[in-house]
């Protein structure tokens, strides 16, 4: 029933009338890149490495938009498998164990992080803020999601409430 029911994190097509608090992934990353724009345009190409499965493929459709209508070279792959990056290429990850790689490979090629070589992850959380520096993060804030939600629950809310992302800058960009 849908006075019962609530959604949170997707907005699914099939479930449009049941109440939900969501975030917009395609919007929440293309904000986010035009946000972060004026750091970005040190590198020559930017990197998305987008697995599949599970995760959003609105993203990729952000990440595209942005980088054809700001004119950057980019690619869109699905793991690190066999990848040399390079300088002057900003990486985006989803996955922690990929930050950690990525981590791994520029300090084994003596890449400084925020000057050459760019990093950026997704959910912020307290391990990034150290890890090398600072690690920059796209990321909902999920106290605020949780807020939202209780709210509607108390208040017996219906409707459809988008929980934005922001891009947080550490070191790595």
């Amino acid at each position: 029933p849908r006075d019962r029911v609530f959604i949170l994190d997707r907005l699914k097509s099939e479930l449009k009338n049941y109440p939900v608090v969501y975030q917009d992934f395609e919007s929440d990353f293309y904000e986010a890149l035009t946000d972060g724009l004026p750091l970005l345009k040190k590198y020559r190409k930017l990197v998305f490495v987008h697995p599949g499965g599970k995760e959003p493929a609105e993203r990729v459709k952000g990440f595209e938009r942005f980088c054809s209508e700001n004119h950057f070279n980019f690619e869109v792959i699905k793991s690190l498998d066999g990848v040399r990056p390079g300088l002057y290429e900003a990486w985006f990850l989803i996955s922690d164990r990929d930050l950690v790689q990525m981590v791994k490979i520029a300090r084994e090629y003596k890449y400084k992080l925020g000057k050459k070589f760019g990093i950026v992850s997704f959910n912020d959380t307290m391990l990034k803020e150290v890890v090398a520096g600072g690690i920059t993060t796209i990321s909902t804030d999920f106290t605020e999601m949780g807020k939202a939600l209780g709210t509607m629950l108390l208040n017996h809310q219906a409707g459809q409430l988008r929980n934005p992302s922001r891009l947080i800058v550490r070191n790595s960009l």
